[in-house]
């Protein structure tokens, strides 16, 4: 993945977000220098220009960034927002349909827990 391009379009749509949105998520966002993705069981998550995942709670701001927690919020963040798609992983020959949300990448609008909302499984890590 070019880096450089991934923080550009962070920061691209993450400036539009501010400029259109006045919620007080959005607010924070543009102060953690991120993306407000969405809030999910009172949990805020935001994507920041870094390329980490922001995870807030009432306790506080947690920052993620090893790849198997920081996916999901991608794919989350992607179906929001079209233009983060290219810096998804990109399914490979061989990688199977995932039999969790049938290569939907969501059951029931939650990301799929079995793929990271991919709809794909690596041959190499089974579903």
């Amino acid at each position: 993945m070019d880096n450089e391009a991934f923080r550009n379009a962070l920061q691209a749509l993450a400036d539009a977000q501010y400029a259109r949105d006045a919620a007080p998520e959005v607010r924070r966002a543009n102060a953690f220098g991120a993306l407000f993705v969405g809030t999910d069981l009172d949990v805020d998550f935001y994507l920041s220009i870094a390329g980490t995942v922001l995870r807030e709670t009432e306790s506080g701001v947690e920052t993620i960034s090893d790849l198997a927690r920081t996916l999901p919020i991608l794919a989350w963040a992607s179906r929001q927002f079209p233009e983060l798609v290219p810096f998804l992983p990109a399914r490979q020959s061989g990688d199977a349909d995932c039999p969790g949300c049938m290569s939907r990448g969501t059951i029931h609008h939650v990301t799929c827990p079995t793929c990271s909302g991919l709809g794909c499984c690596s041959a190499r890590a089974r579903c």
